[in-house]
């Protein structure tokens, strides 16, 4: 059984321990650091979940095989996700790491075909909680790939197959207030004195136009519009009648994935425009003299995390 508690000087650090033959251990600070982020009852949920993870291990090392061409239609699977889906490549993973949590239950089940799974499917959810220790949280998750991966069996393989029923606990609602809230005066304070160009305008993009870091990166100047055409958008427009800056616009039309650009869906495409006129200007100074196909921050995705990680506004880093 684990338990936490709060240590430090502020009492602000999260220490989480466990008992082996009655000593206590702690673990390590890499495991449970980003505790400290999170609410008391946030926290008890993880502890929780950890604490259940840490006796199934204890009770059963191996894993349970599957059968051979269960594993050949995954490897399958894979391909057409990163091929056909064109999905980033942290998305195939969850999938796959989610489909190899719940296959084995019916292994256990002795499943032959994909056809005797509707019989149990609904048995998933115990099963997940109590033997592999998986939160409600988690086994969302897993219940999502393993549609994904249904409706692949169905629609690309031609498998007669019926639907599959899979349940879970309703997510409880939350309230999560932001811990800081910025002001538009702190943001452009800190690109004041922010020694790098990069770290400037992934500040002035990330908080005026409300860009995603995947936007950021694949941004270039060619995707802006400036003066009365801006204002001409319906983004313009919007900000104009809320008696904001209107004349600087960007459109997304494309995100920087792990495995290389890629369309964003639909309801993420369109103009959105810049609301201050001080952080429009500095933007146009950054990006007038750019070439105009090149993308204006030269990083990776990992780069640019770890980047805004170390020179980033305090306070947003990302976990």
């Amino acid at each position: 059984m684990a338990k936490w508690e709060y240590r430090g000087k502020k009492k602000d650090i999260v220490s989480v321990y466990y008992f082996v033959d009655k000593k206590r251990i702690r673990l390590p600070r890499t495991k449970v650091e980003h505790l400290d982020r999170l609410r008391p009852d946030q926290i008890d949920e993880w502890v929780a979940a950890w604490s259940r993870l840490h006796e199934v291990h204890k009770r059963r090392k191996d894993t349970i095989k599957l059968p051979a061409d269960w594993e050949l239609l995954l490897k399958e699977f894979e391909s057409y996700l990163a091929e056909e889906r064109q999905l980033d490549r942290r998305t195939i993973s969850d999938h796959l790491r989610h489909l190899k949590v719940a296959l084995p239950f019916f292994v256990e089940k002795e499943c032959r075909t994909f056809n005797d799974f509707p019989a149990h499917s609904r048995l998933l959810k115990d099963w997940l909680k109590d033997h592999m220790a998986k939160t409600q949280r988690r086994i969302r998750s897993i219940n999502i790939s393993l549609r994904v991966f249904w409706n692949y069996l169905k629609t690309e393989k031609d498998l007669p197959l019926t639907d599959i029923h899979l349940k879970a606990d309703k997510a409880k609602k939350r309230h999560t207030p932001l811990k800081v809230t910025i002001t538009p005066d702190e943001v452009l304070e800190f690109c004041s004195t922010a020694l790098r160009e990069d770290i400037r305008l992934i500040a002035l993009l990330g908080y005026f136009f409300s860009l995603r870091p995947q936007e950021i990166l694949a941004a270039k100047p060619e995707n802006f519009m400036a003066g009365k055409k801006a204002a001409e958008l319906d983004s313009g427009r919007a900000m104009g009648q809320a008696g904001l800056y209107d004349r600087l616009a960007f459109y997304c039309g494309v995100q920087q994935a792990y495995t290389g650009t890629k369309e964003p869906k639909s309801s993420s495409k369109g103009w959105v425009s810049c609301f201050d006129e001080r952080a429009a200007r500095l933007i146009v100074a950054m990006i007038k003299d750019r070439d105009r196909s090149e993308p204006l921050i030269q990083a990776s995705l990992d780069v640019f995390i770890k980047l805004w990680r170390k020179h980033g506004f305090p306070n947003t880093k990302s976990k």
